[in-house]
């Protein structure tokens, strides 16, 4: 799960008001809190932000710390005032090598009279009091230290903001190949991307085969040359079920195929069923393999074919 954390943090009802009338990118409390999974899943947020309001900013911070999941910040770009409050939510904070954090005291706009001005004046220092004391939980710092660099505005590149503890590590960018071309070649993370959902989609195509019946072979490769092609007469050897050894019958198909035994109980009240599975090339036998020489000749050829498993879809004669 991604989440992005872009724009100005404000708070949930003034949201809609940035958006819709001043055409503002902003972010509030549900808007992040609200895709984190349910299931505890670990979490990736990005954050590009300038800051914003403190306590929208600390709402989110202390979901973070209460999710289950692990939560990776990645900053890439900037964090800014308020931006690094949510960022000290996560267990890990990583940064761009050209990102910045910025932390400042907290500031606001009042009128009123000297009582007025007294009073905001303490509510922001008590407001740079928690600010602090979520840098110094994070970084296992003294406030005090905190205090003193938010109090003459204190700007942090990637190596300075780890050093201070406030970010863990760069975000490791895999080095793109040097080239010698004149064309114009896909950059390497995108080819990595293009590698990754192919092998993917391996996957996937390779788990449809394995579940695949007598009743659809869609998803199933034909085997090329198989040493029973489709018709010929042969005889079980395997003894994988009660009466299956020795039965007849005519190859109807044959697959490159994985093949899985299971064990499983009958819903009809039957007994349970032990080793269940097809049938592969070296449990069977034909009539033309009587001749010695043909023998031989399909013996070493089994030999070879026994790692490949190819699955034989017999008719029952």
């Amino acid at each position: 799960m991604l989440i992005k954390v872009n724009g100005m943090i404000t708070n949930d009802d003034d949201a809609p008001i940035y958006r819709d009338w001043f055409g503002m990118t902003v972010v509030s409390p549900s808007d992040i809190i609200g895709q984190l999974p349910n299931d505890g899943s670990d979490v990736s947020m990005e954050i590009a932000s300038d800051g914003g309001e403190v306590d929208a900013a600390t709402e989110v911070y202390t979901a973070l710390h209460n999710y289950p999941g692990n939560v990776t910040a990645q900053i890439v770009s900037n964090a800014y005032s308020a931006g690094t409050i949510i960022a000290m939510g996560a267990n890990k904070v990583q940064m761009s090598p050209g990102a910045k954090m910025m932390i400042h005291n907290a500031s606001c706009g009042t009128q009123g009279d000297y009582h007025e001005m007294d009073t905001t004046s303490g509510m922001l220092k008590t407001t740079n009091q928690a600010i602090a004391n979520m840098y110094s939980v994070k970084t296992g710092k003294p406030v005090n230290d905190f205090l003193a660099l938010m109090d003459k505005e204190t700007w942090l590149s990637a190596e300075d903001a780890i050093n201070l503890g406030l970010a863990d590590e760069q975000i490791d960018y895999s080095p793109e190949p040097v080239t010698n071309t004149i064309g114009k070649l896909i950059p390497h993370k995108a080819i990595e991307k293009v590698k990754n959902l192919v092998a993917e989609n391996k996957k996937i195509k390779q788990l449809n085969m394995s579940m695949g019946s007598g009743d659809s072979d869609d998803n199933l490769n034909p085997a090329i040359n198989p040493l029973y092609p489709e018709g010929t007469e042969v005889t079980v050897l395997a003894d994988h079920m009660s009466g299956m050894k020795g039965a007849k019958g005519v190859v109807d198909h044959a697959y490159n195929a994985n093949v899985y035994m299971i064990d499983y109980t009958p819903t009809d009240g039957t007994p349970e069923v032990v080793d269940h599975r097809w049938v592969t090339e070296d449990e069977l036998s034909s009539p033309d393999e009587s001749n010695e020489k043909n023998s031989k000749k399909n013996n070493s050829r089994l030999q070879n074919l026994r790692q490949k498993k190819l699955a034989i879809f017999l008719d029952q004669k």
